[in-house]
């Protein structure tokens, strides 16, 4: 039997570690997000029938399952109306806070992917209750003076 040399032993505990750190992460090809076993069923299946209306261009997503937040990203590339529309539904969601913010150029915040699209949703175990949409400024579809921010009825 061969012995293995010092740059082999290395390199395979490179690839096993590289494989364990990627498995931490999942591409989101439909919207979904990894709620916590003991989050409200009800609620978790209203946000997500919310999140995947087909008027709303979902793009892709991700999951990462790092402690201690899990967090979801979703990208949508909807228009304007149809950011008021997503926002008014999940505003209606009983127990759910909605956080809204803005960012100049969200394709300058990630490193291709999730994709920048128009918006996010973003979602993270520790705030179980938040959903937070990150507006893109930097979207041609998005124009912050037809913008609608409902009251939430969830806090």
């Amino acid at each position: 039997m061969k012995h293995l040399t010092l740059p082999a032993v290395a390199a395979l505990l490179l690839s096993l570690i590289a494989h364990q750190s990627f498995a931490l992460s999942q591409a989101l090809h439909e919207p979904a997000i990894f709620f916590p076993k003991s989050f409200d069923a009800q609620k978790a299946a209203l946000i997500t029938a919310a999140l995947s209306d087909k008027q709303f261009k979902f793009k892709e997503g991700l999951t990462s399952y790092w402690e201690p937040k899990f967090s979801t990203t979703l990208t949508y590339e909807g228009d304007t109306p149809a950011l008021n529309a997503l926002l008014a539904r999940l505003a209606q969601i009983k127990g759910l806070r909605l956080a809204v913010n803005f960012s100049k150029d969200l394709a300058k915040e990630t490193h291709g992917f999730p994709p920048a699209g128009n918006w996010w949703v973003e979602y993270d175990h520790t705030a179980p209750d938040t959903l937070t949409l990150r507006i893109n400024l930097a979207a041609q579809d998005i124009h912050l003076d037809q913008l609608k921010l409902p009251p939430s009825t969830g806090g």
